[in-house]
């Protein structure tokens, strides 16, 4: 009794010194009232959006960018499922008569996540900044793919000129660009064209790898729906909600995004302990999760294939029916339905169109017209090694080489796979070249829609990853081809000239094609208006990240 009387005694004391606490304005009621914070952790680094470390400089990474628009907003971008690219920071495009001269109007309502506006004094300066002789960038295929047809953009890069006159601010939410050649689908190149602030970067082209910017809470702005509030090295990104975000205020208060270094597998533990609330997932774990989670899947735009280096690879396999006989080698029908549980499906060029396949050789498994090849090209099967890096580790990948190295081995053919760190296959697949001898093949992926990619990347000798890279001429083969597809004046001929132009690359085969797979992504089902997508790369797709929210 004594112990009540106390306690009573004090709680009175309290109310008749500190009445605020009760009766000033309600506060004490409103704290007991106001709901939890908003917080979703999500492994956004693992699976087709992520990219196992570094996801957030932009223009410097080819993959990560689900988490890359979280963050900040690109010129244009796909729609939810990647079918279409739409207006984003953009909100509309116009062009002159022969395509030429490009001019973007921005949303009035665009915003840092400082306050301040964007505008298109801001473009004007990322592309002033992306082109500058020192800039350093993990490999440049977004710069390259939203800058390198304008005006004047290789004496810019080479440092010849000082600026780039064919980027012109028209007004403060317009700006302009003049290409050297015309382009009916430039639009199309901005969808990774995210917008750097003027005003808030302090460091030189020069340190753009090396800066902490990116992940410095003090000094990082950008125009996305979360801008970033904390980090832990190798363990995750904080990521709090940019309140000026033009579509809408979002409903999370914070993003935590957990790196588990590509790992899948421990990704999933995570998931299903209620650790994370989301993942990429293998297929043959979903069944493992049980009830409470919500799945979201989707074809993925990149094609699987096996990227030759001719540099170090004898003179024969320049022989295209030494690569033919290579794809009728390999039941990659059988190898979709069992390693992969039809998960996959097999694909007849580097192009993802269901469209422009019509027609196509799918190198139906036929051993024996393998070595009838490798007899007319003068080849045997036992002078062929192919040795394959890979820096995948999941083990639908891996049971998938298994089965090529079978498969190959019944006629002879040695074929070995190994894997790499993710720091040493970017070393050897960057734009600067391939270091020759450093390695034969590789098992990648790259963009496959015929929207958003320019097939010069790969298929023109100038390409970043194309001939001058591969030790194999394309210009010869597809010169033209690259040309009828930039060009096409409309639809039609677009859609022709990429028929077309898969068409030589299934005869040719430059590259041993593969399959295209489903992704999946696991949500907690207390994650609610989530959307994600298996988008090239992560895309940038339109996910709405403003509307997510947590229901508990």
């Amino acid at each position: 009794m004594k112990g009540k009387f106390v306690s009573f005694t004090l709680i009175a004391v309290l109310v008749l010194a500190l009445p605020g606490l009760v009766f000033g304005a309600g506060r004490a009621a409103e704290v007991e009232k106001a709901p939890p914070e908003q917080v979703l952790v999500a492994a956004l680094d693992n699976g087709p959006g992520g990219n196992m470390g570094d996801t957030s400089r932009p223009y410097s990474v080819g993959a990560g960018h689900t988490l890359m628009a979280t963050i900040y907003t690109p010129l244009t971008i796909f729609d939810e499922y990647q079918e279409e690219i739409i207006p984003h920071a953009a909100k509309s495009w116009d062009h002159n008569d022969d395509f030429t001269v490009w001019t973007f109007t921005l949303h009035d309502e665009l915003t840092w996540s400082d306050g301040k506006p964007v505008t298109a004094y801001d473009m004007k300066f990322t592309a002033e900044f992306t082109t500058d002789p020192g800039y350093a960038a993990q490999n440049y295929e977004n710069r390259n793919n939203a800058f390198q047809g304008l005006v004047g953009f290789r004496d810019k890069v080479d440092g010849k000129i000082d600026q780039l006159d064919s980027v012109r601010v028209v007004d403060e939410m317009t700006i302009e660009f003049t290409l050297a050649e015309p382009n009916p689908r430039y639009f199309a190149n901005h969808y990774r064209s995210y917008i750097l602030p003027e005003h808030a970067i302090d460091f030189k082209p020069s340190e753009n790898m090396t800066t902490n910017w990116y992940h410095d809470p003090e000094r990082q702005v950008g125009s996305g729906a979360f801008t970033v509030s904390g980090i832990r090295e190798d363990e995750y990104l904080e990521l709090s909600k940019n309140p000026y975000y033009f579509y809408e205020e979002p409903k999370l208060d914070k993003i935590i995004v957990r790196w588990f270094g590509g790992d899948i597998t421990a990704a999933t533990i995570a998931l299903a302990g209620g650790d994370i609330d989301f993942s990429y997932v293998e297929y043959g774990s979903i069944a493992t999760l049980g009830a409470g989670f919500n799945v979201y899947e989707g074809l993925m735009g990149v094609p699987r294939f096996l990227h030759l280096n001719y540099h170090a690879l004898p003179e024969f396999w320049k022989d295209h029916r030494v690569r033919q006989a290579i794809h009728y080698a390999i039941d990659r029908q059988t190898i979709t339905e069992t390693v992969y549980e039809g998960t996959h499906q097999v694909i007849p060029s580097a192009v993802i169109s269901q469209p422009a396949w019509e027609g196509h050789n799918w190198y139906e498994y036929d051993p024996e017209k393998a070595l009838a090849l490798l007899a007319e090209a003068g080849v045997s099967p036992s002078d062929i090694e192919l040795n394959v890096m890979r820096h995948q580790t999941d083990s639908m990948t891996v049971g998938a080489m298994d089965a090529i190295t079978v498969y190959l081995g019944e006629i002879g053919i040695k074929f070995n796979h190994f894997p790499v760190d993710v720091i040493t296959w970017r070393s050897r697949f960057t734009a600067s070249g391939s270091k020759a001898e450093e390695w034969e093949a590789g098992y990648r992926g790259a963009s496959g829609l015929p929207f958003a990619a320019d097939p010069g990347f790969l298929f023109s000798n100038e390409g970043g990853q194309g001939g001058d890279f591969m030790g194999l001429d394309l210009d010869d083969d597809f010169g033209d081809l690259v040309e009828q597809w930039r060009a096409a004046p409309t639809p039609e001929d677009f859609r022709q000239a990429v028929h077309e132009f898969s068409l030589k690359q299934n005869e040719l085969v430059p590259h041993i094609y593969f399959v295209v797979g489903q992704g999946f992504g696991v949500a907690n089902e207390r994650v609610k208006d989530f959307h994600w997508y298996p988008g090239t790369g992560g895309g940038p797709f339109l996910h709405h990240p403003e509307r997510w929210y947590i229901e508990d």
